[in-house]
C-alpha cells in the first residue's frame, strides 16, 4: 500500500481549519474590492455551502477502498489522477509562497530581498514535510493557541473602538452579494488532503473533518470581518490588508502596537500551510517515480514549487485565483470518477 501515514482526525481538522483562515489573514482584497461587510458575511456562507456540497458527493459516493486505489498510481486512469494532483498542490505550494512574501514585504515595507526570503521559506517549509505530516500537525496544535491569542487580542485591543452606527447599509444587497461570491469563491489544493488521507480515518470522520474545518474558517472570518467594519466603517473595504490595519489599529493598555506580534504568528500560519500542501504534492508524487526517487521527492519538489511561485507574480490576482479554483476542481471531479471505476471493480470482485 502506497499510503501508510496514519493521522487523527482532529489534528487533520486543526490543519485544514489553519490553511482556510490563513487566507483570510494574509491575503489582499481581490482588487481592493469595496464591498460592505454584509455582502462578503453572506457570499462566504454560500461559498462554504458550494464547496461542503461539492466535496460532501465525493466522499459520499467514494469508498475508502477506492481511494485507495486511486492514489496508489497502478492504473493508466490512477495516473492521470496523480498528475493531477501534483499540479493542484504545485500551483497551490506555489501561490502560497508567493503570498507569504507579498505579506511580508507589505508589512516591513522593504523587506529583505524577494529570492532569500522565498528560500528561506521555502527552506522551511520543505524541511517541515520531509519532517513528516504528524509533526507537522502537532506544530499546527501550537499555531492554533497563538492564533487563538491573536484573535484575541484583537477583539479586546479594538473593543473600545466599535461603533453600531459604522456598520454599513446595503444599498444594492443582491449585486453586492454577487460580486463578493465571485471574487471570493475559492478552491483551495488543502482541501484535497482530504482525499489523499481519507483512508486514515472512517467515512463519518472524513465528512465530520470537512464540515468542522469549514464552519471554524467561515466563523472566524466573519468575526474578523464584523470587527473590521465596527471599527473603520466604509474605510474598511477600501484597506488592502484589513486584518492587518485592525491589527495596528488595537491595543491594549501600554502595548499601544502588537501588529509585530500578529504578523509573525499569521506568518507561521503561512509558513505551515506551505509545508502542508508540500506533504500533499510528496504524496501523490511518489507512486509516479521510481523506488530509488521516493525519498528524495519533496526536496526535489522545491524546484518546481519555486518556479511556480515566481510565475505567479507576472499574473493579476483574480487569475491566480480562479486558475487555481479550475485545476482544484478538475482534480476533484477526477478523483470522483476515477474512484467510482475503482469501486465497480471492487465491488464485483467481492461480489
Amino acid at each position: 500500500m502506497p499510503h501508510k501515514t496514519i493521522v487523527n482526525a482532529d489534528q487533520l481538522l486543526m490543519g485544514i481549519f489553519l490553511c482556510l483562515i490563513c487566507d483570510s489573514l494574509i491575503r489582499p482584497m481581490a482588487g481592493g474590492a469595496a464591498l460592505p461587510a454584509y455582502g462578503r458575511i453572506v457570499s462566504a456562507v454560500i461559498c462554504a455551502g458550494a464547496v461542503y456540497l461539492l466535496f460532501q458527493v465525493v466522499l459520499r459516493n467514494c469508498r475508502q477502498e477506492a481511494f485507495i486505489a486511486v492514489l496508489a498510481g497502478k492504473s493508466t486512469a490512477s495516473k492521470a489522477v496523480l498528475i493531477l494532483l501534483t499540479g493542484s498542490f504545485l500551483v497551490g505550494a506555489g501561490r502560497s509562497l508567493q503570498q507569504t512574501e507579498k505579506f511580508y514585504r507589505y508589512v516591513t515595507g522593504e523587506g529583505m530581498p524577494l529570492a532569500v526570503l522565498m528560500l528561506l521559506v521555502l527552506a522551511v517549509s520543505v524541511y517541515a514535510a520531509f519532517c513528516g505530516f504528524e509533526t507537522i500537525l502537532r506544530a499546527g496544535s501550537v499555531l492554533l493557541f497563538f492564533l487563538g491569542v491573536s484573535v484575541l487580542l484583537i477583539l479586546v485591543g479594538n473593543a473600545p473602538q466599535m461603533r453600531l452606527e459604522n456598520l454599513q447599509i446595503p444599498q444594492q444587497p443582491l449585486q453586492d452579494i454577487w460580486n463578493s461570491c465571485i471574487k471570493g469563491f475559492n478552491l483551495t489544493p488543502e482541501l484535497l488532503l482530504l482525499g489523499v488521507f481519507a483512508h486514515s480515518c472512517r467515512q463519518k470522520k472524513v465528512n465530520e473533518i470537512l464540515r468542522g474545518s469549514l464552519l471554524a474558517a467561515v466563523g472566524v472570518d466573519l468575526l474578523l470581518t464584523v470587527v473590521s467594519e465596527l471599527v473603520m466603517g466604509q474605510f474598511e473595504a477600501l484597506q488592502v490588508q484589513p486584518i492587518h490595519t485592525l491589527a495596528r489599529l488595537g491595543g491594549i493598555s501600554v502595548f499601544r502596537r502588537l501588529d509585530a506580534v500578529h504578523v509573525s504568528i499569521w506568518l507561521l500560519v503561512s509558513v505551515f500551510r506551505t509545508a502542508l500542501l508540500c506533504v500533499g504534492l510528496g504524496e501523490v508524487v511518489r507512486p509516479l517515480v521510481v523506488e530509488r526517487c521516493k525519498r528524495a521527492v519533496i526536496w526535489l519538489s522545491a524546484i518546481p514549487i519555486l518556479a511556480v511561485a515566481g510565475a505567479m507574480y507576472s499574473m493579476p490576482e483574480a487569475w491566480q485565483q480562479w486558475g487555481e479554483t479550475g485545476l482544484v476542481f478538475i482534480s476533484t471531479a477526477a478523483v470522483w470518477f476515477t474512484a467510482k471505476r475503482e469501486a465497480v471493480r471492487w465491488e464485483k470482485r467481492c461480489g
